[in-house]
């Protein structure tokens, strides 16, 4: 506002004031100067300006530029002044400050206290940073933090309660209190608490891993949980163990003694094994057996008393009293006696049909009805069935008993057999005699009679008569010839081959072959050997040693060897 006043002040930072009295101020021009007012600037003399909206300034400022903007906002006169920016603070005047790294401020902050360290840290204005808000605290902003509730935790630079989350093993709304996790259910962390399904778990759980399967119940830890299959035992977790062989159990079952042996079979788990249920017993399951009634059988593995049959040679009812076959019947096993029949026999405990027999020397079957005389080389003891002699061997037509069936010729054994081939330098006529050949002879298996008994190589004689040796300058192949040697040559006694033969002293030849005289300027030993005088000597023919070659006229020495 301007307001002109007369007379006029002269002193800056001074108006006229509105007033017309006297001057009290010598040198005032008769009239009062006041100090400028605050928000106003006075120039001198009757001039006062106010300094507008948002402008303040102090008592007696002289110019415009004593007229800042107010705190909070911040401009140049005459303006606008604009409101002082987020972040920062404006203590007024041109002048706007930023808070700093961390720090906030409302817009339109005066001064540095305005200025609070952002949510996540923590500190003042004054301090100059904001430290981040620690591990299990948060800080809301400003200079404080506060602590996360027992058993939860938050992470660094945490701005609300709600960051501090339960710690695993723990449940609780975000920020509040945590409790214990209860038995039977795991707690990862944070507000959720999960039961156990068909398992089980420790107060304090924190992973699924720590549901174990319930007894009964199979699965790995903190997985779903089955129930144990049959014929196994599941005492709780991830264990299923199989019953083993011929052990049984029912699903879901959750001890080794829940195994019990199949029927058939009898024992206990704890045994290790099931014995099969032996002859002659039967067993409904577990670890009993119970035996059959006497004179009944059951096979291995029976089950129940109806497997117990009657044996045979006795009947009854199966699992009941079993009574010896009546004579003349026969009884298979069971419930069933059956008579043998008119012209057929059987004791008393017979067990087949074939029990029911005919009479010695005859033959044929129960079911054929009738009775035929035993065949040549069969003998018959009687029932149904006709035996053959042993192999090489015969009886008569009727015979009865296999004694009566004796060994053929070359062949010889006790009757009834077994009959075994006529033995080399023997011989067999039939039956059990076998009878050695004479010294020096011999015979081939199978051999029937002395005949058979040949004189042996160097010996001769007749055909199963005695053998005497081979001559001197002779030769007996065996048998009944004996051949002279040859002329000019001659063997040993029992010479067997003509090679035996040999060429006397004087002659010379192959052993066997013909022998001719030695011829002149040699001389022979005998044999094949015809030997040289050499060049110095001579000897007549027919010569038979070294000493027959003599040295020729003008030469000396003895047996070939000639020296001049």
């Amino acid at each position: 506002m301007y307001r002109a006043r007369f007379p006029r002040c002269k002193a800056l930072g001074s108006y006229f004031l509105d007033k017309l009295t006297p001057s009290s101020n010598p040198g005032s021009g008769g009239s009062d100067c006041d100090p400028c007012p605050s928000d106003s600037f006075c120039t001198g003399g009757d001039n006062e300006t106010e300094c507008g909206d948002g402008f303040s300034s102090l008592e007696n400022s002289t110019s415009s530029s004593e007229c800042l903007c107010l705190p909070g906002s911040t401009g140049i006169h005459p303006g606008p002044c604009v409101e002082c920016s987020p972040d920062s603070f404006c203590p007024g005047g041109a002048v706007e400050t930023p808070c700093g790294t961390d720090f906030e401020a409302p817009a339109g902050s005066s001064f540095g206290e305005n200025c609070t360290c952002v949510s996540g840290t923590y500190g003042s204005h004054s301090g100059g940073t904001c430290a981040p808000c620690d591990a299990d605290f948060f800080c809301a902003g400003g200079v404080a933090r506060e602590a996360c509730t027992n058993f939860s935790s938050a992470p660094e630079g945490s701005s609300t309660a709600g960051e501090c989350v339960c710690d695993a093993s723990y449940v609780g709304s975000n920020g509040g209190p945590c409790s214990p996790c209860e038995a039977n259910s795991f707690c990862p962390g944070g507000t959720v608490q999960t039961t156990c399904v068909f398992s089980s778990s420790p107060a304090l759980s924190s992973t699924v891993a720590a549901c174990v399967c319930d007894a009964g119940y199979v699965g790995a830890n903190g997985g779903t949980c089955a129930e144990c299959s049959p014929d196994s035992f599941c005492p709780g977790g991830a264990v299923e163990t199989p019953c083993g062989t011929d052990f049984q159990a029912p699903a879901g079952s959750a001890f080794a003694d829940n195994c019990t042996c199949v029927s058939g079979t009898y024992g206990l788990h704890s045994g290790g094994t099931c014995a099969p249920c032996e002859e002659d017993f039967f067993c409904s399951g577990g670890d009993a057996r119970v035996a059959c009634t006497d004179f009944s059988s059951a096979p291995a593995g029976s089950s129940a008393a109806g497997e117990c049959v009657c044996d045979a040679s006795y009947v009854g009812s199966n699992g009941g009293t079993c009574a010896e076959c009546s004579p003349d019947s026969f009884c298979p096993g069971g419930a069933v006696e059956t008579p043998c029949g008119t012209d057929f026999q059987a004791p008393a405990g017979s067990a087949f049909a074939d029990n029911c027999t005919c009479v010695s020397g005859t033959y044929g079957s129960h079911s054929g009805g009738s009775c035929a005389p035993c065949e040549e080389d069969f003998f018959c003891a009687g029932g149904d069935a006709r035996e053959a002699c042993a192999d090489f061997s015969s009886a008569p037509a009727g015979s009865s008993a296999a004694g009566e069936c004796v060994c053929d010729a070359s062949y010889v054994g006790s009757n009834g057999g077994p009959c075994s081939p006529c033995a080399v330098d023997s011989f067999c006529p039939g039956g059990t005699v076998q009878t050695s050949c004479g010294s020096d002879s011999s015979s081939p298996e199978l051999s029937t009679d002395a005949e058979s008994c040949v004189c042996n190589p160097g010996y001769v004689g007749a055909n199963g008569g005695t053998c005497l040796p081979c001559a001197a300058d002779s030769f007996c192949p065996g048998g009944t010839v004996q051949t002279p040697c040859g002329s000019d040559s001659s063997s040993p006694t029992q010479s067997s081959t003509v090679e035996a033969c040999v060429c006397n002293p004087g002659h010379v030849g192959e052993n066997g072959g013909t022998c001719s005289p030695c011829a002149a300027n040699s001389y022979c030993a005998g044999g094949n050997s015809q030997v040289s005088c050499g060049a110095l000597a001579t000897s007549p023919p027919l010569s038979s040693a070294s000493s027959s070659c003599e040295c020729i006229a003008g030469y000396a020495g003895a047996n070939g060897v000639c020296t001049g």
